[in-house]
């Protein structure tokens, strides 16, 4: 897979599974970009260079829509052709949620994923997070799919 076919490919595995975007819960979201990743290498993107990583994130954001509290996963590409800085992209997976005193007591944090021999330790990182085990069940204010450089 190129990484800029990362979006439509991902769709098409979501629409294959049954599921619509819009209606899926942060654990089938998280599962399905897990297995996106372990089964789909990004040309071009050496991975004892980085250049095929995930990283789950959350916390409380307002993105020019008011404040929301968000889970996201991203898989993060760095296209390396031959130079030192290369062309990084992304592929955000965002879950957004209503924000509340609970969701702002969970804080904000990152945690990174660089190969797919790690995703079962950051599997179990996810599964066993606050912030994912507060929401991964819930309905969603919204779901954002995009792909882009950063």
């Amino acid at each position: 897979m190129k990484p800029e076919d990362a979006q439509e490919d991902f769709e098409q595995r979501i629409e294959e599974s049954g599921s619509d975007i819009a209606d899926l819960t942060l654990a089938q979201g998280i599962r399905m970009m897990l297995d996106f990743y372990r089964d789909a290498r990004a040309e071009g993107c050496p991975l004892d260079d980085d250049g095929d990583m995930l990283l789950f994130q959350w916390g409380a954001y307002d993105s020019g829509e008011g404040k929301h509290f968000q889970v996201d996963i991203t898989r993060q590409f760095l296209l390396n052709e031959n130079d030192e800085d290369g062309e990084i992209s992304q592929l955000s997976f965002t879950f957004l949620y209503l924000p509340s005193d609970f969701h702002d007591s969970l804080g904000e944090g990152n945690e990174w994923c660089s190969s797919p021999t790690e995703v079962a330790s950051f599997e179990s990182f996810i599964l066993k997070n606050a912030a994912y085990q507060a929401v991964k069940d819930k309905p969603t204010e919204g779901v954002e799919l995009d792909y882009g450089e950063v």
